[in-house]
């Protein structure tokens, strides 16, 4: 068994709002379904990443489709998602951070004694945190809310504007907000970059699934400069984790691996100043 990565978008042109909602969230419960028993077994890290990609897209998608549900329903739903992918959070901070800081340091340095007791030190937060992850995954409110959002899906009835004119709406205020938060994105603090990269997300997922409604050679450069901001950002926001592990770890500031994590988030820096001049130059798909 491999882990299952999202697949393409199941929205059809004649829907409308509603049907949209519930073809999205029946979709990323498939997603997050088809690797829950591969968390649960806690072997490939990628199994927790697919779940988290899947469980944070139906949280979007909860947002994105407000009318089609009610509103405490809805707000009841995403809290309970914004719970439990807290507890899934520091696994994947954990899996990332050896991954990706510690793994390449340590094959420019096999000999360091201090990157493998850092490597030691690690694999025990990161194991704890594994488990931590596997007791929500298996708890009885995390298959109590993966029932209630089947229910959700299964009956997306309140609204039926045809999801063209929704899906035109949403992209707009998604635009007005990424372009509000990345102003003077050269000197944006991790905070800054933080709030950005959550807004290009949510821009991202809802260009995901509304692509099918509008013209390919309208949305493909617009979807590519989404994914390089995304990535970037996601970059940018490792290197800001990184930290903040390297000083859970008590490694020294001046330390080879702060040192090349400085670099990685110069890098990322580079790379989103390029991505932020080809997300204002792709124009707007939904036009």
């Amino acid at each position: 068994m491999q882990p299952v990565r999202a697949g393409g978008s199941p929205v059809e042109p004649a829907m409308d709002a509603g049907a949209a909602f519930g073809a999205i969230a029946r979709a990323c419960l498939a997603h997050y379904g088809a690797n829950r028993a591969g968390i649960l077994a806690g072997e490939d890290p990628e199994y927790l990443h697919q779940g988290r990609v899947a469980l944070r897209r139906l949280r979007t998608a909860l947002g994105l489709f407000g009318p089609t549900l009610g509103q405490r329903e809805r707000r009841a739903a995403r809290r309970k998602l914004r719970g439990l992918l807290r507890k899934l959070g520091p696994a994947r901070d954990w899996d990332v951070f050896v991954a990706f800081t510690l793994a390449p340091a340590l094959a420019s340095a096999p000999a360091s004694k201090d990157l493998e007791a850092l490597l030691r030190r690690s694999d025990r937060y990161r194991q704890r945190a594994g488990e931590r992850a596997r007791q929500a995954i298996a708890s009885w409110p995390a298959s109590r809310l993966e029932r209630t959002l089947s229910e959700l899906a299964l009956r997306p009835d309140a609204a039926r504007q045809p999801a063209r004119r929704h899906a035109r709406d949403l992209l707009r205020h998604c635009a007005r907000r990424v372009r509000k938060r990345g102003k003077g994105i050269d000197k944006l603090d991790p905070a800054g970059l933080h709030r950005l990269r959550l807004a290009v997300k949510r821009m991202r997922y809802a260009l995901h699934y509304f692509a099918p409604l509008f013209r390919k050679r309208r949305a493909v450069p617009l979807r590519d400069a989404l994914e390089s901001l995304q990535r970037a950002l996601g970059g940018a926001n490792d290197c800001a984790v990184a930290s903040a592990l390297l000083r859970k770890l008590r490694a020294t500031p001046g330390s080879v691996l702060a040192r090349r994590n400085a670099a990685k988030l110069a890098a990322h820096r580079r790379e989103l100043r390029a991505a932020w001049k080809a997300f204002r130059a792709a124009g707007n798909a939904w036009e």
